[in-house]
């Protein structure tokens, strides 16, 4: 599985125009899927507004989330082998100061409620 990083505008606003948001205490999770994509290839981007805090504090909040992604993401997709597609994390002002294991938890549920609500409405490209 590789993780390909998002960095265009375009690319955040398309998984955006989708909906579908799973929202938790410390974490948001956005999540397109694409059937046309390769199996082996996952879209991920990051972001943190203003409201987060400073630039400190949403780079802060931004190394967490890739941390997180990187040591538990490729479990996860594991477990649903049928999606193929975008995510995008998002900081919310808890995400910098948070219990890490709350940060987890959080990013874990939101992940598989979004893998599961964007299965069973298949999005038509």
């Amino acid at each position: 599985m590789t993780l390909v990083v998002l960095k265009k505008r375009s690319e955040f606003v398309k998984v955006a125009k989708v909906r579908n948001t799973v929202r938790r205490d410390t974490i948001w999770v956005q999540c397109l899927q694409n059937n046309f994509l390769s199996t082996d290839k996952f879209g991920v981007g990051f972001t943190a507004s203003k409201k987060v805090g400073n630039a400190v504090c949403r780079n802060r909040s931004k190394r967490r989330m890739r941390e997180i992604v990187r040591l538990f993401l490729s479990d996860i997709l594991r477990e649903f082998p049928e999606f193929k597609g975008n995510f995008v994390f998002i900081a919310v002002p808890t995400t910098r100061n948070c219990d890490y294991t709350a940060l987890v938890h959080d990013f874990k549920n939101a992940v598989r409620r979004c893998i599961k609500r964007s299965t069973l409405t298949p999005n038509k490209d």
